[in-house]
């Protein structure tokens, strides 16, 4: 009772201005069984610093920072006051958005996903935002660009890691609806391996919400049921999970090259899929297929692919006699002695065939270089 009074003391120093925004922050710091990381503050703006503006998307901007006052305990533990801070478009009034956004994080608060550190005012714009922990090591997409021979046990780890992360929100009755490799951050833990924190939760939604207002995302990772016009489900998220297997197997962009238009979206729609690279272990292929499969009642759950991935994963450090196991291996050796050329041209055609429906309207969308959002049901 002591401590919740000392809590409580400390609380009535501070004011986001937005009684609900303090109720969150408020739940965060009376939770005892939150860990240092897991507990929010309303950080003013002027304890930041070397300010650097980072990237604009369709929901706000992110910017990198330093946290000149971050508390010695969560300075111990990330050994940097580096922040990101992401900065919510129009959000000088708090909206219902920004506040689901808070509500989402605050339920999923995990290892695996992305920590909320505080929130934060800008005092120029009066712009609301995040303050995240920063991630210098960049997203999946930069470090399989940068890790062509990673071994199998370090991709089905990245790939576990992730799923981890996925495995508390779905669990928590929630869909992320935006699963693609720039929202999967990489993260170094003490011992110098690396795993993922999944991010960016701010179209993560319950499971029993229904919306109206158009299917965003980027359109690889796009489930063919929602480009139909059928609402998310956890199952849309494991069709994002299975492209995404596929983007771990070869360390490319699905579908590199060609434009992210209706005629790409309707050959998604009616079965294309990227092209399965030579060499990648046969039960990984099957898991991924499965995942991607253009019915969403035929794709496993979360938790089954997270226990297969752990199976194997396990038996890659001990049992070294499974056939599971030895496919990897294998497929290890297969990428050691691929030259850089070969590592660029092993692809195989898929061979679930495919139907073009006669191109829509002529209109440019996003290539594959851009992350913007894009509304496809104008198309379908």
């Amino acid at each position: 009772m002591d401590a919740v009074k000392s809590v409580l003391r400390y609380l009535s120093k501070w004011t986001s201005g937005n009684y609900e925004v303090d109720k969150i922050i408020y739940m965060s710091q009376l939770d005892e069984n939150a860990k240092e990381w897991e507990i929010w503050k309303w950080i003013d703006y002027s304890k930041f610093k070397n300010i650097e503006h980072l990237a604009e998307g369709g929901f706000g901007s992110v910017w990198k920072a330093e946290w000149t006052n971050m508390p010695e305990d969560l300075f111990g533990f990330y050994n940097s006051n580096q922040v990101a801070l992401k900065k919510l478009k129009n959000s000088q009034q708090i909206s219902s958005e920004f506040l689901k956004e808070l509500i989402v994080n605050f339920h999923c608060r995990d290892k695996y996903i992305l920590p909320i550190l505080g929130i934060t005012q800008d005092t120029k714009t009066k712009e609301y935002a995040l303050v995240l922990r920063y991630m210098k090591d960049g997203n999946l997409k930069n470090f399989l660009q940068q890790n062509k021979t990673l071994p199998w046990k370090e991709r089905l780890w990245l790939l576990n890691s992730f799923l981890r992360g996925l495995k508390t929100i779905h669990s928590k009755g929630f869909i992320h609806r935006d699963l693609h490799p720039g929202n999967l951050m990489i993260t170094e833990a003490h011992n110098g391996s690396k795993f993922i924190r999944l991010g960016d939760l701010g179209l993560c939604r319950p499971v029993n919400e229904i919306l109206s207002s158009g299917t965003y995302g980027v359109l690889p990772y796009i489930a063919p049921e929602v480009m139909n016009k059928n609402p998310y489900t956890q199952a849309s998220d494991i069709y994002s999970v299975g492209i995404i297997m596929w983007v771990i197997s070869t360390g490319k962009i699905p579908f590199e090259g060609e434009l992210y238009d209706p005629e790409l979206a309707l050959s998604i729609f009616n079965g294309c899929r990227p092209k399965i690279h030579k060499g990648t272990p046969q039960c990984y292929v099957e898991l991924m297929e499965k995942c991607w499969h253009n019915n969403p009642s035929e794709r496993p759950n979360v938790e089954t692919i997270y226990y297969t991935l752990e199976e194997w994963v396990v038996d890659l450090t001990y049992d070294d006699t499974t056939e599971n196991t030895l496919m990897f291996l294998k497929a290890d050796q297969e990428i050691q002695n691929m030259d850089s050329e070969s590592l660029l041209n092993n692809e195989i055609t898929y061979s679930e065939t495919h139907l073009i429906i006669q191109p829509l309207m002529k209109h440019s969308f996003a290539t594959h270089e851009s992350i913007s959002k894009f509304d496809i049901n104008k198309y379908i």
